[in-house]
């Protein structure tokens, strides 16, 4: 992001701008906090943290003060990851739009229009109905699944932070009756956990039921069969909630013993306890490791956690003393890459005040993911199960583990 500079007293912008620019979400946060932080950073810390109406009060203080300004055009772009990772994909259009009256020419702002367009194609997302569900899941491919129903058909789908929409396959779309948009012939691919490219089309199923809660116009990527990971799956289970069906839940509770709580009461707290954000859609988790603060992408779609080319950078004395020179299979939507990576015998990653232990620890070398040259590495489910009890709270923006 380019955004101007004017030196403050207390916090000056150029730091701002360095923490925005090179995606500090929670060191901008505690910078934010200071006096004289102007109301771009605020908005953004507040877009990150699940703070509506403060975005969106920042965001038209921006927007006001200077229309075509770079300053509105990135005012704009937050509200419209903001509107889209909460399945408001018209409103996130209407966002877009502003940016490409502001830069007609943005390549990549074109581009995504044409996914919005369609993903707009229905009415937004909404919950008709919620209330605390006592349920079951199971972990399959090791991701947890959980029992639920679209367009009244049953089914069990996999839960999937790591997924910005919600996805299925092919046979499993028409087993439910999803209605197809029309998507752009030359719109973007969807990228996968190996960075590589797939193509999909866009459905819509009219309600999902999950537990006692009922939430229409949910948008899916429909990947053809053959597809990872639809192939091991029996048909009813080739499917995966994403981050808009799962940010509308906003609280969930995973016991070892198989026990899934959703819709309970959120703890509370302020923005400065949260350990949890997001960028754009993706929600990122601060975690520890060697005294010093990690910031980990959260996937319950993935099995395996790994670590990343920053943390390679930032302890490499540590790989220096003790990695091992090897390769890893990275797998996902667009199929499987192998990439050039050093394991270490074991890594302490402290999410909270609970401990785990990565072992052993994979440290990816190459760049895969874009996320991948910004964070340090990938926290999937079979670390997040070394804890007795795991829950996402994206109202108080909290991942407690027990």
């Amino acid at each position: 992001m380019i955004l101007s500079t004017r030196l403050l007293a207390d916090t000056p912008e150029s730091n701002l701008k360095a923490l925005l620019d090179s995606h500090k979400w929670f060191e901008l946060r505690d910078a934010v906090s200071k006096p004289g932080a102007s109301a771009l950073y605020k908005c953004a810390v507040a877009c990150a943290f699940g703070d509506v109406k403060q975005a969106l009060k920042e965001a038209d203080s921006v927007i006001k003060s200077s229309p075509k300004s770079e300053q509105a055009y990135q005012a704009h772009n937050l509200l419209t990851h903001l509107y889209y990772r909460t399945g408001r994909y018209r409103q996130a259009l209407q966002q877009l739009n502003q940016m490409l009256a502001i830069k007609p020419e943005n390549a990549s702002d074109q581009a995504g229009r044409k996914v919005f367009q369609a993903l707009g194609g229905s009415p937004e997302q909404s919950v008709s109905r919620r209330g605390f569900s006592r349920m079951h899941y199971e972990v399959k491919l090791g991701n947890p699944f959980t029992t639920l129903s679209v367009n009244g058909k049953p089914a069990k789908y996999m839960l999937d932070t790591g997924m910005n929409v919600s996805a299925m396959s092919e046979s499993e779309a028409k087993r439910v009756g999803l209605a197809f948009q029309p998507l752009a012939a030359d719109a973007p691919k969807a990228q996968g956990s190996a960075g590589l490219f797939a193509n999909y089309r866009i459905a819509v199923a009219n309600l999902i039921k999950v537990g006692n809660f009922h939430i229409r116009n949910v948008a899916f990527l429909v990947f053809p069969d053959a597809q990872e990971p639809w192939g091991d799956l029996q048909p009813g289970e080739r499917g995966a909630l994403g981050i808009s069906v799962l940010h509308a839940i906003q609280t969930a509770r995973f016991s070892k013993d198989g026990t899934l709580e959703i819709g309970f009461p959120s703890k509370g707290g302020s923005v400065q306890q949260a350990n949890l954000c997001f960028e754009g859609a993706l929600p990122l988790v601060a975690a520890e490791c060697g005294g010093r603060r990690v910031t980990l992408v959260l996937d319950t779609g993935a099995e395996e956690t790994s670590l990343w080319p920053m943390f390679a950078k930032d302890f490499a004395s540590v790989i220096d003393a003790s990695g091992k020179k090897d390769s890893k299979e990275i797998r996902g939507v667009g199929g499987a890459l192998e990439i050039e990576a050093v394991t270490l015998p074991e890594v302490m990653l402290k999410i909270g005040a609970f401990e785990t232990i990565l072992r052993p620890a994979p440290i990816l070398l190459q760049e895969t993911l874009p996320a991948s040259k910004d964070y340090h590495g990938l926290l999937g489910w079979t670390l997040l199960q070394q804890a007795g009890q795991v829950a996402f709270d994206f109202k108080s923006m909290k991942l407690p583990l027990e």
